[in-house]
């Protein structure tokens, strides 16, 4: 045991030393156990190849007192460091600062994919819920051009983003054109082959006509065939149709009246209300149509009645209610 308290050394990158204490790391990590005293243990100093003596003194840092300073500047390098030495305990403190710190829209996609990397359920659930909220924004910002295949099909395949699918659609486009070699032949086959797995992710149907048309149209190129760009286009034109049909269900059924005087002026009125409807149908049937006699002391009273629907008069000529007026629906 008392070997195991010998003071021991890590040289990081420019022959930059830190000094440690074997008893105080051996208990923390078992890798590091293993390079202190297992069969193929490291004779003089350690070296630390992939990162900065600053880094790795924050995470021995960690490994003395359980807590470092973490900031958005060294949290990833702490989490390869306690990943490579498998200290569960920074992983989740970077997890935890992560989770607080990591909604800035210029870095947050570099974020999301160094979290995947290392499994940070939940810095990745708030990154995003982050993305949803703020889709528009980051679809435009050039972080989204330099992002990996792997992070535009996780964003193509989120069900709460707070962006068209036009925008959407547009933006991964952009991607593809941007991270395409220039010189290759049958660019357009790599374009296509490239988005093979995402495509089928957009949403077509609830696409604009005009966008189909002038845009998605023009990229034909990027479905496996054409005639899943037609299926396309026909689940969008099938699923306005449903839409508009679904719309006249919701919106009642307008009827118009009309309100003839006297001198054969004409007047209008759209009624919605089915209510009303069914009122002035049963006056109607109790009265002759021809010779409405209430209309000409309902005048005066009528002046502070609820308007139920705006009147339209058939012309510029005065139309008069009178005991004359003749009412229908037409």
């Amino acid at each position: 045991m008392s070997g195991r308290k010998n003071s021991l050394a890590f040289n990081t990158p420019f022959l930059q030393q830190l000094h440690a204490h074997s008893f105080v790391l051996w208990p923390s990590s078992k890798v590091l156990e293993k390079t202190l005293f297992g069969p193929l243990a490291h004779k003089g100093p350690i070296p630390i190849i992939r990162h900065t003596y600053n880094d790795f003194k924050e995470f021995l840092t960690f490994l003395y007192l359980g807590k470092c300073n973490i900031t958005m500047d060294n949290v990833m390098a702490l989490v390869d460091l306690g990943e490579y030495y498998e200290v569960q305990l920074l992983k989740n403190k970077c997890d935890e600062f992560l989770t607080k710190n990591s909604t800035k829209i210029e870095n947050v996609l570099k974020v999301y994919e160094s979290l995947k990397v290392y499994s940070l359920e939940n810095a990745m659930k708030k990154v995003m819920e982050f993305v949803g909220k703020n889709t528009v924004e980051i679809l435009k910002s050039d972080e989204f051009l330099s992002a990996k295949k792997e992070t535009i099909f996780d964003i193509a395949k989120m069900k709460n983003l707070t962006a068209k699918q036009e925008e959407v659609f547009e933006a991964i486009c952009k991607w593809n054109e941007h991270n395409s070699p220039e010189d290759i032949p049958n660019k357009n086959e790599f374009l296509k082959n490239q988005l093979a797995d995402i495509i089928p992710l957009i949403d077509f149907s609830v696409m604009n006509f005009n966008f189909l048309n002038n845009f998605v149209v023009r990229k034909g190129f990027l479905f496996p065939s054409y005639e899943d760009l037609a299926d396309a286009l026909c689940k969008a034109a099938t699923k306005k149709q449903e839409e508009k049909e679904e719309r006249q269900k919701i919106v009642p059924k307008r009827k118009r009246i009309q309100i003839t005087d006297s001198r054969g002026q004409k007047a209008y009125a759209d009624i919605c209300d089915p209510t009303i409807i069914t009122a002035i149908e049963t006056m109607l049937e109790s009265v002759a149509p021809s010779t409405c006699q209430g209309c000409a002391s309902r005048k005066q009273a009528m002046q502070n009645d609820e308007i139920i629907a705006p009147v339209i008069l058939s012309a510029d000529n005065y139309f008069s209610l009178d005991n004359q007026c003749k009412t229908e629906f037409v």
